[in-house]
């Protein structure tokens, strides 16, 4: 299905607009989508304000806000097209490393939603979102990254995880979809932070054909997902201390 067409009541209301005002008609004429234009990752900004002390682990409730790990300029420079950004976070409820509790982070989460000009209507809305999973001692993020990779490997629920290793450019990620969604997750770690990117695109990718929902997926996972996830890791410390 193309996402990025107007159907429906907006159809009709295209044809109208399209009314001859001023001796120029464009009745039958289709308008011509741009399709999505990706850019590169800019340098990184003002790194983050994660620091932990050695063995400790910071609580969910001490957590940064994930709507300031991304600012409007480096999804401009990744999506040139981009307009209309808005934050929605979200909080999260974690279980702590360390006790059998659950903690709330009041904006541990945070979607990123835009709309790409003229490569959608406007009422079409593409996203990132990312997630915090834990922020504690690099050697303890490092066990608890092992254990959820280990785990994601073997889960039956949804297709395996794929381990990248330190490829991508932060310490390590990996990357899973699950079996009845088309977008992948992408899963890193860099110093004392663990998080996740997800996200969904709308719109023509080159290459990629039309129908190919899950090639248009794996588009926007290697173009905007892990990306974002490079320039998060560039603003996080990879050593404790304050």
């Amino acid at each position: 299905m193309n996402r990025n067409r107007p159907f429906g009541g907006l159809a009709v209301l295209a044809m109208l607009l399209c009314l001859p005002a001023a001796g120029t008609a464009c009745a039958g004429q289709e308008r011509k989508w741009d399709p999505v234009d990706f850019g590169t990752p800019s340098p990184a900004g003002t790194a983050l304000p994660i620091r932990v002390d050695e063995d400790d682990v910071m609580g969910a409730a001490r957590w940064p806000s994930a709507c300031r790990f991304l600012t409007d300029n480096e999804i401009r420079t990744l999506l040139p097209q981009a307009e209309e950004i808005e934050r929605k976070p979200t909080p999260v409820s974690v279980l702590s490393f360390d006790e059998e509790q659950r903690e709330q982070a009041s904006e541990g989460s945070c979607r990123f939603e835009f709309w790409l000009r003229n490569v959608t209507i406007k009422d079409v809305t593409s996203g990132v979102k990312v997630s915090i999973v834990g922020i504690a001692d690099p050697s303890i993020i490092g066990d608890h990254y092992s254990e959820e990779l280990a785990s994601a490997k073997t889960r039956s629920d949804r297709d395996p995880a794929v381990d990248l290793g330190a490829s991508l450019g932060p310490e390590a990620c990996y990357t899973w979809r699950e079996t009845s969604k088309l977008f992948p997750v992408v899963v890193c770690r860099q110093g004392p932070l663990m998080y996740d990117v997800s996200g969904t695109g709308y719109g023509d990718m080159e290459g990629v054909p039309e129908d190919d929902l899950v090639a248009q997926g794996e588009s926007w996972r290697d173009k905007v997902l892990i990306p974002v996830a490079q320039i998060i890791a560039s603003k996080v410390p990879a050593a404790t201390g304050g």
